[in-house]
């Protein structure tokens, strides 16, 4: 999501037919604002690194409710299409109250396993499993132990996975690993899990929530990056 009439920067991920990063060239951008015609877009897009391109939109192309972006190049397989729509009113105050709760847990207080970056950001391969067994499950540990006033006993853990367009992808459950003192919850996904994952790069968001006893706390939220991989594995 993003805000309305808002200059924003929109990342691409750009591969071609063998799977191998596009890193030189002139893409082609258009713009379609609330389904109207595609038109040129005022800047062009920029490659950052390996297959990422990044490109600003104007506070005059965010002006509406939803745009596609369609995106244009020799090496890509097939013109790629981009679409994202404004947040409403709803999800703006939503979103603030998130952040309002997750401001409060700095990084002095979680730690995390590897796929589950510093900054609370999630990287997986499409297709892996994150499993205990192998060391790999997703954990975040709260060394402040202050969740649910300090007692994670009974609580549940539910890690859910929208797409950038807020269309839910996954909902899976967790565990608690350790209710009291240093707090520490992990789930785990399989391999039939990230296969749902089909967008390359950061596409998708999630949202760490712990309940008990009917009481709601959302304690992490974040981005997740994906790397695909070109074969479905046997």
């Amino acid at each position: 999501m993003y805000t309305k009439a808002a200059a924003h920067v929109v990342e691409v991920s750009m591969f071609d037919a063998i799977g191998e990063p596009i890193i030189t060239g002139t893409p082609t951008v258009e713009l379609s604002k609330d389904s109207a015609a595609y038109a040129a877009t005022t800047n062009a897009l920029g490659h950052v690194d390996e297959e990422l391109w990044t490109i600003t939109l104007t506070a005059t192309e965010a002006n509406c409710d939803r745009y596609r972006l369609r995106v244009m190049h020799t090496s890509l397989l097939a013109t790629k299409i981009i679409s994202d729509k404004a947040e409403t009113a709803a999800s703006a105050t939503a979103l603030a109250l998130i952040k309002a709760k997750t401001d409060l847990i700095t990084s002095a207080n979680i730690t995390v396993t590897a796929a589950v970056k510093t900054d609370g950001d999630i990287e997986l391969v499409q297709y892996d499993d994150y499993l205990a067994a192998n060391s790999r499950a997703l954990s975040w540990t709260n060394t402040s132990g202050d969740w649910f006033a300090g007692d994670l006993t009974t609580a549940t853990v539910a890690l859910t996975i929208v797409d950038n367009d807020g269309v839910l992808v996954l909902t899976k459950a967790g565990t608690v690993t350790t209710a009291t003192g240093t707090q520490a919850v992990a789930v785990e996904l399989t391999s039939a899990n990230t296969a749902l994952l089909t967008k390359q790069g950061k596409q998708y968001k999630y949202q760490l929530l712990l309940t008990k006893t009917a009481y709601r706390e959302t304690e992490v939220t974040g981005d997740i990056t994906v790397t695909l991989t070109n074969k479905v594995p046997t």
